[in-house]
């Protein structure tokens, strides 16, 4: 207990014990997909992470770290095409240059830097952007 600056005496709060929380601290390995089940689900049925891991009750992370566990390899993901990979790029110079950057980015349905970004990337920077 301290003295006051008033004349009373002021008692500290208690603080609560909070140690046993930081015991035990991780992940729960309690519930894990055996190695059949995501045998017959991943690899033999084909289904995708997250069906997986709804088909089973638990997180798709769960059953990732399952996969590394047992040694399942994973499949690759899906590659996503760009909107411009499809358009030739004879065809996206003459419209640049007919209506001009924004325009036709915007018809496009991309940003101007990124249709520019394409150009340059694909067929050297012969473009001027004013």
């Amino acid at each position: 207990m301290k003295p006051s600056p008033f004349g009373r005496t002021v008692t500290r709060k208690a603080r609560p014990n909070v140690n046993f929380l930081k015991k035990g601290l991780g992940r729960h390995k309690l519930v894990r997909p055996t190695k059949g089940e995501l045998m017959r689900l991943y690899v033999r049925h084909r289904l995708s992470l997250r069906d997986v891991a709804d088909a089973l009750g638990m997180t798709r992370d769960t059953v990732s770290r399952a996969l590394a566990e047992y040694g399942i390899p994973r499949r690759p993901g899906t590659i996503k095409k760009g909107k411009l990979a499809d358009v030739p790029v004879d065809l996206l110079r003459t419209n640049v240059e007919a209506v001009g950057l924004r325009a036709h980015a915007r018809e496009l349905g991309v940003a101007p830097a990124t249709l520019l970004r394409h150009l340059r990337r694909v067929q050297g920077s012969g473009l001027r952007t004013s």
